[in-house]
């Protein structure tokens, strides 16, 4: 395996403060906003609704704190984009030919590609503003817009043959379609597109108390675990590993039922 092209820093928080510029700058307002009127409720001797407001006021500023120190942990910290978990999730696979699905912002393809060389690749992106609701994912498009080679696809119908692929990569991308119905059609074509022993290497984040303390409601965004292994198996993929990159994120290698 070749070594990657280095990242900067800090490059992965620098970008999800791009992405959710607005949102954090409306939880900055928010958060002074609400100790403003912490204040003035205890001046007018609402001890109730000030103890209330100085919880939410709180609350507002952990997780916004929290998230953006797990988003460094994530994508500058942690071996996500050192790419040392590849050869655990490959094993003795050797994918003669793999695809990387992304969701509209693609920062892996051409590191999979330094670390697979001789890996015939196709990148599919399943982007559809229609279907994908997340303001972050829609603006970090429009920043950095995915080469004109990569194919544009639907979740129901990729332009890929039967058994074509050895490896499937989703790497925090699938978690995107919030639908059971959704998830289930992406991954029913990764298995159709997969050879007999081929690999399906989804990294993602699950509803747990890691995520729950880290990105507060937000984390009602991923699936629990239990929900994932409910849409591996309803597609006829089980799964073969399962192990953790960090706290945040876990790595599902899937095969096709026996």
């Amino acid at each position: 395996m070749n070594r990657p092209t280095p990242r900067g820093a800090w490059e992965g928080l620098r970008k999800r403060v791009e992405f959710r510029s607005e949102v954090y700058a409306t939880a900055a307002v928010a958060s002074i906003v609400g100790r403003l009127a912490t204040r003035a409720f205890r001046a007018f001797g609402w001890e109730k609704a000030a103890k209330a407001q100085s919880l939410l006021t709180s609350a507002t500023s952990f997780w916004t704190v929290s998230s953006l120190a797990a988003a460094s942990w994530i994508h500058d910290r942690s071996p996500l984009h050192r790419w040392t978990w590849l050869p655990d999730a490959l094993g003795q696979l050797r994918p003669t030919r793999a695809a990387n699905v992304h969701a509209g912002f693609d920062e892996t393809s051409t590191a999979l590609k330094e670390h697979l060389p001789e890996t015939e690749w196709t990148i599919l992106d399943f982007f559809d503003s229609a279907a994908l609701k997340s303001a972050s994912l829609q603006k970090a498009r429009r920043l950095y817009p995915p080469p004109e080679e990569q194919k544009l696809t639907h979740l129901h119908q990729w332009p890929i043959r039967d058994g074509e692929f050895d490896a499937v990569f989703f790497l925090l991308s699938a978690h995107y379609l919030k639908k059971r119905e959704s998830r289930r059609a992406l991954l029913s074509e990764a298995k159709r597109s997969l050879g007999e022993s081929g690999r399906v290497i989804l990294v993602d984040h699950l509803r747990d108390v890691a995520n729950g303390l880290a990105f507060g409601p937000g984390c009602l965004t991923f699936p629990r675990e239990e929900a994932w292994l409910a849409d591996f198996a309803a597609v006829g993929l089980v799964e073969r590993r399962f192990f953790r990159l960090t706290p945040f994120l876990g790595v599902f290698v899937l095969q096709k039922e026996a």
